[in-house]
């Protein structure tokens, strides 16, 4: 997998997710919709754009050492992604729990994208 591949697959699936958490917004969540939602969703999708395009290119340049890249990366994500959260949390008290939650599902459903998309990356290095 190149970058070229990588930003192919961005760019098919941010759409999609955006999509999706809109429907579900403005039908089964109506009442729980917060504008910080939007915000979440592009900070996300930079992290998830940034990161993967960083681990590909640096393991391309030493493909042995992609596992440490991968984790390396991870750990400044996760301590980007608290900083974020405490943010969030401070500028806005009274929805916090809907700030959470929304952080986290976003969390998941990008991280799922970037796992599943890395993976087999990491599968065609091996070969």
């Amino acid at each position: 997998m190149e970058i070229r591949t990588f930003l192919s697959r961005c760019l098919l699936y941010f759409p999609v997710f955006f999509l999706a958490g809109y429907i579900a917004t403005i039908t089964i969540l109506k009442s729980y919709y917060h504008p910080y939602f939007l915000y979440i969703f592009l900070y996300f999708s930079g992290i998830t754009l940034l990161s993967g395009i960083l681990l590909i290119a640096m393991s391309l340049r030493h493909p042995g050492r992609f596992s440490f890249y991968f984790f390396s990366l991870t750990a400044i994500k996760l301590i980007i992604h608290l900083v974020i959260l405490v943010m969030f949390f401070l500028l806005n008290r009274e929805s916090v729990l809907l700030l959470a939650a929304a952080f986290f599902i976003h969390y998941l459903v990008f991280k799922v994208f970037e796992m599943i998309s890395l993976q087999s990356f990491s599968r065609q290095m091996k070969k």
